[in-house]
């Protein structure tokens, strides 16, 4: 496997980015980050960026769904790099004499919608400073990913959205949606329980 240091950061993903993905807190990767369960690199904006690999290591640590020590995590860490994401099923990590990690098919398959994501992250998202002040767009219009998922939280399907941008994929709407909810919007929350009926 490639050092992390070496990845475009383009390959990377944010902290949200992988607890998303992953389906736990955020709470959980940066506490993987502070115990350097996972290793780090700084993007441009001097954000924490982490690789494939750091999400399939949060990933089994949630599956294992027990305290471990932190050098037992980071056991994890390495055979998770060691190993070729292809071949990571199946994988037994030995954590001691008498407890080992088998590696199931979910870790594959959370790795495998992450090289989805960035791929289409890509292909998609766009931030320019140009268009509607950086706020993230779907590449090639000025339709924002929290518009659309301001749409989908108002009840519309991905359908409807389709329906609405012939021009534009079902696959672009569902990479801002996560695009959305991986990168929320700073400032006050657009909702105020206290007002709603």
């Amino acid at each position: 496997m490639t050092a992390i240091a070496h990845v475009p950061e383009e390959s990377l993903l944010t902290r949200r980015e992988v607890a998303t993905l992953a389906g736990v807190s955020l709470a959980s990767v940066d506490k993987a980050i502070e115990q350097e369960v996972v290793e780090v690199r700084r993007g441009r904006r001097r954000q924490a960026l982490l690789d494939t690999d750091a999400l399939a290591v949060v990933v089994i640590l949630q599956r294992v769904e027990l305290p471990l020590p932190v050098r037992l995590k980071r056991r994890i860490r390495e055979r998770v790099r060691a190993t070729p994401n292809e071949r990571v099923v199946g994988t037994e990590i030995p954590l001691t004499d008498a407890v080992v990690i088998r590696v199931v098919p979910e870790v594959a398959a959370v790795a495998r919608r992450a090289d989805e994501y960035l791929e289409r992250r890509a292909r998609y998202v766009e931030e320019n400073p140009e268009i509607k002040g950086g706020i993230p767009v779907i590449r090639g219009t000025r339709l924002s990913v929290y518009a659309v998922e301001g749409r989908r939280r108002d009840g519309d399907t991905i359908d409807d959205l389709v329906a609405d941008y012939p021009h534009l994929s079902r696959e672009a709407f569902e990479t801002a949606l996560l695009y959305a909810r991986a990168h929320p919007r700073r400032g006050r929350p657009s909702l105020r329980p206290w007002g709603e009926a």
